[in-house]
């Protein structure tokens, strides 16, 4: 004989009821992966809008807006995101580089400026203590450039023209 339709069935509530308590602790316990796997459309426009600031040369600021800052808040958002590494690593380049630029121009206050940011972005590195002690000789010879232009103004007012300390002498040391 066959066993009433109820009683073929009774097992079948707990089972299903069981089934979808592992289901949610399954989904519960593997949200982070899950998490992984959707799409991160925040961080991704915000990587792209670094990037393309990057590009464009724009750096840093205090706007929000620069490669910089866009970068270090795709960090906040996902600290070991490797495009964001890379990102703030290719601007502490381009700063690098771009202090290199203005210390060639003669700038030395935004060269010192731009090469701490690099050594900031990039923690160091020879490239950076290369162009640091490029500075600091700049400074130094600014520095004795206007320490010789002080004494030959001094010495054109004491009306002393010729000699090894006369303003010619010195203005002539400027000039070299």
């Amino acid at each position: 004989t066959t066993p009433p339709p109820r009683r073929r069935r009774r097992w079948l509530i707990p089972l299903l009821a069981l089934l979808l308590v592992v289901l949610l602790a399954a989904l519960w316990f593997g949200q982070t992966s899950l998490r992984a796997m959707l799409p991160r459309t925040d961080l991704n426009t915000m990587l792209t809008q670094a990037q393309q600031a990057l590009q464009a040369g724009h750096l840093d600021g205090q706007d929000g807006t620069s490669a910089r800052e866009l970068f270090q808040q795709a960090m906040a958002l996902e600290p070991d995101n490797d495009r964001a590494r890379r990102g703030l690593r290719e601007v502490g380049q381009a700063e690098l580089a771009q202090a290199d630029a203005a210390l060639q121009a003669g700038q030395t206050g935004q060269a010192t400026q731009q090469a701490a940011v690099a050594r900031e972005l990039l923690s160091g590195g020879s490239d950076v203590d290369r162009l640091d002690q490029l500075i600091r000789q700049a400074h130094s010879t600014q520095a004795q450039t206007v320490s010789l232009i002080d004494q030959a103004q001094q010495a054109l007012a004491a009306g002393k023209l010729d000699g090894a300390d006369g303003a010619g002498a010195l203005y002539q040391r400027v000039l070299q």
